[in-house]
This record gives C-alpha cells, sequence and structure tokens, in this order.
C-alpha cells in the first residue's frame, strides 16, 4: 500500500523547496561577474603541491578480519 502524505507534509516540502529556490537565486544576483575582479590580487599566489607524492595510488591494504 502506498503512503499517502498528508496536506500539511506536502505544503512544508512546497515551501521549503521554494525558499530554497528563493535564497539560491538570490546569492546568484548578489555574486559580481567573473570579469569584475581585480587581476593584481592574484599576482602574489604561487602553485605549490599540497597533495600525496606518491599520486594518491594504494599499494597495500590492511584491516581486521573480524570486522
Amino acid at each position: 500500500m502506498a503512503k499517502r502524505y498528508s496536506l500539511r507534509r506536502q505544503l512544508s516540502a512546497l515551501a521549503l523547496l521554494l525558499s530554497a529556490f528563493i535564497l539560491q537565486s538570490s546569492l546568484q544576483a548578489q555574486q559580481p561577474s567573473p570579469q569584475g575582479y581585480d587581476k593584481s590580487f592574484f599576482k602574489a599566489l604561487q602553485w605549490r603541491g599540497i597533495g600525496p607524492h606518491r599520486g594518491g595510488r594504494v599499494t597495500a591494504v590492511t584491516g581486521v578480519p573480524s570486522q
């Protein structure tokens, strides 16, 4: 038997979705365009490797047989 959701639950879900949509659209309206930043802010930045030195590859795995 399929569950029937009450009208209150359906309206709550609709209100949640609508408020999330409104919030997301208002946040997009506030963000500047990609061309609107000053490139001199990023001149001092330099790339550096912060990840695992072996490329993230796994050569061995261990575990507990009882778990």
